[in-house]
């Protein structure tokens, strides 16, 4: 009998474990919810303590009403935004994302669908985690190269 409970119990601890998110699927999870603009989704990983960091722009959000504030304009004007996970791990309860990211801008800020262009860029973002939840989020992208490729896209659709 012994034999059969410390049996069942380590299945039940291998089960659970498998189906376990782990802080880099945490993190995906977060960011796609981010991407979809479903800031709820989002919501349920952040911590009360996040900070939101964008280097590029100088921003530093703090405090998860306010952070959560800001995600609600995350996208931006890109729609259809995909991103694809390059190469991602993990080291001390911090996550690194490298992707490639994919989606239509409206260069011409008109609003036209049919004149939006399609832009695609490397984002690194670092993800920490505390109490099992995103305290800090950083943005790193080279942004000077996306505005450059959008001011040529604009250039462009405007002929």
């Amino acid at each position: 009998m012994k034999k059969f409970i410390i049996t069942t119990a380590t299945i039940l601890w291998a089960a659970t474990a498998a189906f376990a998110e782990n802080n880099i699927e945490k993190a995906q999870h977060f960011l796609a919810a981010l991407e979809a603009n479903d800031t709820r989704a989002a919501s349920a990983y952040v911590h009360e303590d996040i900070i939101f960091e964008d280097p590029t722009w100088g921003a530093k959000h703090e405090g998860r009403e306010h952070v959560l504030k800001v995600y609600e304009g995350y996208t931006g004007s890109i729609k259809d935004l995909h991103s694809y996970v390059v190469r991602s791990y993990e080291s001390n309860n911090t996550v690194v994302l490298n992707l490639v990211m994919y989606g239509k801008v409206d260069v011409l800020g008109d609003g036209n669908p049919e004149a939006y262009a399609p832009i695609m860029s490397e984002v690194t973002r670092i993800i920490e985690f505390k109490d099992d939840k995103i305290v800090r989020h950083i943005d790193l992208a080279d942004y000077n190269s996306l505005r450059s490729l959008m001011a040529a896209a604009a250039k462009e659709r405007a002929r």
